[in-house]
């Protein structure tokens, strides 16, 4: 009943926020895949962008917290480590350690704790694992959906994955610790105006 619960809550939450299917430039809407690839269409993209993010952050927090007498206890098995319990140590209490990690390298570098040629090589293992992670998953959706993307829209595609450890990380984190942050302090939980382009219909 519990797995029901939690998997209802996140089916609702995913029909609330998005149809995924965007149209192509010829105004066809896309046949329907089994893909777990999202795509949201908005007008004011960065405020909406930020706004989202928190909402989703906070709601995660909200739904390992109202089950949180799950979290890895063996009577659960599967969902209280794989599901409740991974999501809790990477997006609940990632961020925090994280903002720990980065605040502890600037420091060390700082004081001279740390060796700047090793924090260098560190740093360029780090960002070839993470552009050659989101380079394989470009692959593999592809593969897996049959994209027929343009060429200049696969080459932005290679552009935003060999640039997002640089700039988009470091504002996911920052939006991440806004919405622990919030949803620590309570209030009033919502997504505010939510207006979106560019789909046509229900999309049934």
């Amino acid at each position: 009943m519990l797995l029901c619960e939690v998997a209802a809550e996140l089916e609702d939450g995913a029909r609330s926020r998005v149809d995924a299917r965007p149209l192509r430039p010829d105004g066809a809407r896309p046949v329907r895949r089994a893909s777990g690839v999202v795509a949201v269409v908005d007008d004011d993209v960065l405020v909406r962008l930020v706004r989202r993010r928190l909402g989703w952050h906070r709601g995660l927090l909200d739904t390992l917290w109202s089950h949180r007498d799950a979290i890895l206890r063996p009577r659960y098995r599967g969902m209280a480590f794989g599901g409740l319990g991974l999501f809790t140590a990477v997006e609940a209490v990632g961020p925090i350690i994280d903002a720990l990690g980065l605040v502890a390298l600037v420091a060390g570098l700082s004081l001279g704790l740390v060796h700047h040629e090793f924090a260098l090589l560190y740093f360029a293992l780090a960002y070839l694992w993470g552009i050659t992670l989101s380079l394989g998953a470009l692959a593999l959706e592809d593969r897996a959906t049959g994209s027929e993307l343009r060429v200049r829209d696969r080459v932005w595609q290679v552009v935003a994955a060999c640039s997002e450890p640089l700039w988009y990380r470091q504002l996911s984190l920052w939006w991440r610790l806004r919405g622990t942050w919030r949803w620590l302090r309570g209030g009033e939980r919502t997504w505010g105006t939510m207006t979106r382009s560019g789909f046509t219909g229900s999309g049934r």
